[in-house]
């Protein structure tokens, strides 16, 4: 059961406050092109594996599920919440956590921090509490994000922000960045369209993840002078492009015209902490940026879009960490 949940707060230090960091509310205008970018997105992908351009944005369409619906409901997280449709969501959340009792109590934590909120973002944590990413070790997993004027925001911030979190909290045994990006991986055969994820060095030990093969990276794989670049594909990439090759480990191939070395594969149905995710591919963040030429983005509080998701220490409550951060 994943315990993925949005925690508010400003982490001690001096650092500035960081409501104007982010927009009290997100436009429509925005939310829809974030929809219309995630099926261009997977229709590019199934382009790539041979379906012609009108049967790949049907499929895309069909995966991403009723475009109208999650509209619908975004648009009605920025008007008044039916009372009628809190309680439906409540009368629901607790038919699901009365099957887990052991996680009844924080879970219950998480739905009172959405009330304050609005019942899209509740939808969103009830997906992730019920339906975790398969391969994840999820008991413990905390994703980060942000509350203005008891305002749920997107769980996403900046680098530096991350770096102050992972350094000071005492509460969270670890803590990943990672950020959704694109690539073209060029092969001897073509190249393909491809999801994937810019990550910390620690993603997949936080994550709980075994390889199904190879390793993840080291931390000198991981620096900005990091002295080539490496990346954990999905097992369903090494089925597909690579037909399951046992020398994968090592193989060499471009990712967005750099050379980079295949280091490891992710266990079988693992394709990204969200659900829905399908990424083929994870690199480190910082050795990217550098080949990219976009180490600015890395020192600006203001940037991002960066994700966090972290795990709480043994023995922390949800409480302990919402109180320390």
């Amino acid at each position: 059961m994943a315990l993925l949940v949005e925690i508010g707060g400003m982490i001690d230090g001096g650092a500035a406050p960081r409501r104007t960091m982010f927009r009290r509310h997100r436009r429509a205008a925005d939310f829809s092109e974030e929809i219309d970018a995630h099926i261009a997105l997977e229709t590019d992908r199934l382009t790539a594996e041979g379906m012609s351009p009108a049967e790949a944005r049907l499929d895309a369409r069909r995966r991403f599920g009723n475009v109208t619906a999650v509209r619908e409901r975004f648009y009605e997280s920025h008007r008044s919440i039916w009372l009628d449709q809190l309680l439906q969501d409540l009368r629901g959340a607790s038919r699901v956590l009365t099957k887990s009792p052991g996680f009844t109590a924080t879970a219950v934590a998480l739905i009172a921090l959405v009330i304050g909120g609005n019942t899209t973002i509740y939808s969103i944590v009830h997906a992730l509490l019920t339906k975790p990413a398969p391969g994840i070790a999820a008991d413990g997993l905390v994703s980060l994000g942000w509350m203005v004027d008891k305002q749920q925001v997107h769980p996403a911030d900046s680098y530096p922000n991350y770096v102050d979190v992972a350094s000071q909290s005492r509460t969270l045994s670890s803590l990943l960045a990672f950020q959704f990006d694109r690539f073209t991986l060029t092969l001897h055969d073509g190249s393909y369209a491809i999801h994937g994820g810019q990550v910390s060095t620690n993603y997949f030990d936080t994550l709980g993840l075994r390889l199904a093969k190879g390793r993840s990276f080291t931390p000198e794989e991981a620096r900005l002078d990091a002295s080539g670049l490496v990346g954990v594909i999905s097992y369903r990439l090494w089925q597909e492009r690579f037909e399951g090759a046992e020398d994968i480990v090592g193989r060499a191939v471009l990712l967005n015209g750099h050379p980079a070395t295949v280091v490891g594969v992710a266990p079988p149905r693992f394709q990204g902490v969200w659900l829905n995710e399908s990424a083929d591919v994870w690199i480190p963040m910082l050795a990217y940026a550098r080949l990219q030429g976009r180490e600015a983005p890395l020192s600006d509080r203001s940037g991002g879009p960066i994700a966090m998701v972290g795990r709480l220490r043994s023995a922390v409550s949800l409480s302990e960490a919402q109180a320390e951060l």
